[in-house]
C-alpha cells in the first residue's frame, strides 16, 4: 500500500529553508513553458553548491489505501539528479 506518483513535471516550485521558516520563492503550477524552465535552470545554476534550498515538482498521484482509484496533484521532493535529468530532457 502508499501513495504513487505517475512521474511526470506538472510544475516547479523551489525554496530556501531558514531557522524560522519555510518561504519559497518561486511555484509553478501548472504546466511550465521554456521560458518557465529556463528561468528555472538559470536559478538553479546559480545556487546548485547551497544546502538551503530545496526544489519540489507538481505531479500526479493516487493511493492504494482506498479503492476509489482516485488520482490527486501534490508535491514531491526531486534529488539535484533528478532535476538536473528533467533539465537535460526539456532543454
Amino acid at each position: 500500500m502508499g501513495i504513487y506518483s505517475d512521474g511526470k513535471v506538472y510544475g516547479l516550485k523551489w525554496g530556501k529553508f531558514n531557522e524560522n521558516e519555510n518561504e519559497f520563492e518561486k511555484i509553478y503550477e501548472t504546466e511550465m513553458t521554456n521560458d518557465n524552465i529556463k528561468e528555472v535552470k538559470e536559478v538553479y545554476d546559480n545556487i546548485i553548491d547551497s544546502n538551503d534550498f530545496i526544489f519540489c515538482y507538481y505531479t500526479k498521484c493516487s493511493s492504494t489505501y482506498d479503492n476509489s482509484n482516485n488520482t490527486f496533484m501534490t508535491w514531491w521532493s526531486i534529488s539535484k539528479g533528478e532535476l538536473n535529468k528533467w533539465f537535460a530532457e526539456k532543454l
